[in-house]
């Protein structure tokens, strides 16, 4: 028992003593796909963004940060109207994206870290939908409306340290809020979000800008 405490202070003090330099810079590129189905009701979603980012660490593990990209998702679904024709539905939502973050770095070892990170997500973009006929691919209805959104998320993540400079993180999943406004429509949607699976992995290569000595 004496030793297991003793390793678990040693590991505690290893965290404590080993820091991100203040005044370190970073670079990086996000990116994140995700894919669902559902047999059940012949639907799909699939998802992608792109955030490039720019990082400081205005004090020891602590930095802030921005991230400026695209994002778009497209849901697939099939239903039957009253004759019994299949009818396909496809709604595509697509936006430009700004992120200004604080996140905090727990240094594991030479080779690995954790992190955690508090966004807070801005969106201007659009929605489209059309609605066609599958036998013969007749559009039936076609709808476009823009929205803007905001929002807060934390999420959890993982630093794999490949030299001196590079790094490639992977967060994983997310507990957050957002609200979106619908222009055309008039319309505010709000939604609580709590995912942890692997369908919502993001990962970015990092470049490490050191701090001047």
């Amino acid at each position: 028992m004496k030793k297991i405490t003793m390793l678990s202070a040693l590991f505690f003090l290893s965290l404590a003593n080993a820091q991100v330099p203040k005044e370190t810079q970073f670079v990086s590129g996000q990116f994140g796909f995700s894919t669902t189905k559902d047999e059940s009701n012949n639907s799909s979603s699939d998802s992608y963004r792109f955030l490039p980012t720019y990082g400081y660490f205005f004090a020891p593990n602590w930095a802030v940060a921005v991230s400026a990209g695209y994002r778009q998702t497209t849901d697939h679904s099939t239903t039957r109207n009253a004759n019994f024709e299949n009818l396909n539905l496809e709604a595509e939502s697509s936006a430009f994206v700004l992120t200004p973050s604080l996140r905090k770095f727990w240094v594991l070892d030479e080779r690995f870290g954790l992190f955690c990170q508090l966004d807070f997500p801005l969106e201007f973009g659009s929605t489209k939908q059309f609605l066609t006929l599958e036998s013969n691919g007749v559009e039936l209805n076609h709808t476009k409306n823009s929205f803007t959104s905001y929002g807060i998320n934390l999420k959890p993540g993982i630093d794999y340290f490949v030299n001196r400079r590079w790094k490639i993180a992977a967060s994983i999943g997310e507990i957050g809020y957002s609200n979106v406004h619908y222009k055309k429509t008039n319309f505010n949607k709000s939604k609580f979000n709590f995912e942890a699976n692997f369908s919502t992995i993001q990962f970015a290569a990092k470049y490490i800008i050191p701090a001047k000595k």
